[in-house]
């Protein structure tokens, strides 16, 4: 589960409308109604994010007291999700053709 917007519409038309603003004073106002809905936003996304976590371990401790360990290893591994090295291609290293100087 992803946590996060796509910037909902209500900010991005706030934002839009500071660019449109031509006083200084309705431009100052603009971005505090932009600043308070975005914090807002980002309010709602950690309780979201801490409500999952919450739900999560409650899964993990039914699923540990009734020993059913796929389970609890499927739910180990999305909470550790942050934290987990992804693969990362190796980057491609051109070839070093070595020249045999003794033969």
């Amino acid at each position: 589960m992803a946590f996060g917007r796509d910037k909902p519409e209500d900010t991005v038309k706030k934002a839009a409308i500071i660019n449109i603003c031509r006083t200084r004073a309705a431009k100052e106002e603009a971005q505090k109604q932009y600043t308070e809905a975005n914090s807002e936003g980002k309010r709602n996304i950690r309780t979201e994010k801490r409500n999952f976590v919450d739900r999560m371990v409650q899964e993990a401790d039914e699923a540990a007291e009734s020993g059913n360990i796929k389970q609890l290893h499927e739910i180990t591994k999305k909470l550790r999700g942050k934290f987990e090295r992804t693969e990362r291609p190796n980057k491609i290293k051109p070839e070093v053709k070595c020249f045999d100087q003794w033969g």
